[in-house]
């Protein structure tokens, strides 16, 4: 049994990311896609058609960049510095709120109990 013959979609581009088909089709008639960047470094692949792949290069645009690894740290005070300042920095942490400490009221229960002696 032949498989059916699919037209090659074209390549995407969006901006600085470049889309384009790797191999394909499959069973399924999904092109295997690699997106690439300005600095030509594979950022996403995978099993799609050409609109899940332009949506999934859109999303890649939408995403935060990581920061630059600093490499000027020389102790682990430092390292420790430097990553509680890159914490700081990080929009999808939201601060945490401040504990607050809850406290029973104070009850004196005074009971009497009887116990029998020893005999």
């Amino acid at each position: 049994m032949n498989k059916p013959r699919y037209k090659r979609p074209a390549a995407i581009d969006l901006g600085d990311l470049h889309v384009s088909i790797v191999r394909g089709p499959n069973a399924e008639g999904r092109w295997y896609w690699r997106a690439r960047d300005a600095d030509r470094a594979t950022v996403w692949t995978g099993w799609a058609t050409r609109d899940e792949a332009a949506r999934e290069g859109a999303s890649l645009l939408n995403k935060p960049s990581t920061p630059a690894p600093r490499s000027n740290v020389k102790t682990v005070r430092e390292m420790i510095s430097a990553w509680r300042e890159v914490q700081r920095e990080r929009v999808e942490l939201a601060p945490t709120p401040t504990p607050t400490t809850v406290t029973a009221p104070s009850t004196s229960l005074s009971t009497s109990v009887s116990c029998p002696s020893p005999r």
